[in-house]
């Protein structure tokens, strides 16, 4: 029963009424059953309706309706909760025994929570994105193979630099610092702010043994622009020095307070290149002889490239700097 048809672009929040037909000896006909079911973006399939006697529904039935002998259609429809691909199944036994799967696409949106398609740790929006590949058009076709690319280049390039520009979970949160030397320095993940720092037992990790009040240290680097996080603790002289084996708990914000623009430019440039390609001749984009920025470079082994070139500069830039 399979059709060769063109996949249908929707918006998050649309209802997507997809309609299938059974056919025997190419002659319209109802199976004596009908199940269909749906799996949605993030893999789950769960059955949406179960008709034993099709052939008693109506084009006013729902959640299926029998538009007319062997037509049945969705109503009012799958609701597309989340950006992404979409597919419906209509299972059908008797004599107009045969299945259909169906796909369509929720393009993503920015109106509705987490509709856009970009994680959490995203470091451009998919407005940024549009702007920077010079889209002057409404259409949103290809808005979640753009949200897929911002998405794996902000990742690459959190991994390559080894900097939290946007925070790992929910803030706030607390973590855990070893201290590995007699030192009044502790150096902390990326932080934003602090609320609350504690020492804690050695021996066992469940134990504060002092909670420091706000006079007792200073975030470092002291003298830091508005966009750079904190990445230490030093201890004032006069107060109680965590020792090697202990541990400490700062509680705070963590992540950059906001996104640097020579990141971001970086993560965009990034996007255009990886959506920038040509798959007829990919063999040909991957040579390492190619002028301009490729995806390897000569060396006595070939690398491949996590980055363009740019990007991979600016993102091991930061790489155990402290941003003053």
């Amino acid at each position: 029963m399979a059709t060769r048809t063109k996949i249908e672009h929707l918006d998050v929040g649309d209802r997507w009424t997809p309609t299938a037909v059974w056919k025997v000896r190419n002659v319209l006909t109802d199976p004596s059953q009908i199940v269909v079911k749906q799996l949605d973006p993030t893999g789950t399939v769960t059955t949406v309706t179960t008709s034993s006697s099709p052939s008693t529904l109506t084009s006013a039935s729902q959640p299926l309706a029998r538009i007319d002998t062997g037509s049945f259609q969705l109503i009012p429809g799958i609701q597309l909760t989340g950006a992404g691909y979409w597919k419906a199944r209509f299972e059908g036994t008797g004599a107009a025994e045969a299945a259909e799967d169906f796909t369509c696409v929720a393009d993503p949106s920015e109106f509705v929570t987490g509709g856009a398609g970009l994680s959490s740790r995203a470091l451009v929006t998919l407005s940024e994105a549009h702007d920077w590949l010079n889209e002057q058009t409404n259409f949103t076709g290809e808005d979640l193979e753009i949200a897929r690319a911002i998405n794996d280049m902000s990742d690459s390039f959190h991994y390559e630099s080894g900097r939290e520009f946007k925070v790992n979970g929910t803030n706030p949160q607390a973590r855990s610092f070893f201290v590995d030397q007699r030192t009044p320095l502790v150096k902390i993940d990326d932080a934003s702010t602090v609320s609350a720092v504690k020492l804690i037992s050695q021996t066992d990790w469940s134990t504060v043994l002092y909670t420091y009040s706000s006079s007792e240290y200073v975030l470092e680097p002291e003298s830091k622009n508005a966009s750079a996080p904190y990445t230490g603790i030093r201890f004032r002289p006069s107060t109680l020095s965590p020792w090697p084996g202990q541990r400490v708990e700062v509680t705070g914000s963590y992540g950059w307070p906001s996104i640097p623009g020579r990141v971001r430019q970086a993560v965009l440039e990034a996007v255009a290149d990886l959506l920038d390609r040509d798959v007829e001749h990919y063999r040909q984009d991957e040579s390492a002889t190619n002028t301009g920025d490729t995806t390897a470079v000569p060396s006595r082994f070939y690398q491949f490239l996590p980055l363009p070139p740019r990007a991979l500069s600016v993102a091991r830039s930061y790489q155990g700097v402290s941003v003053g």
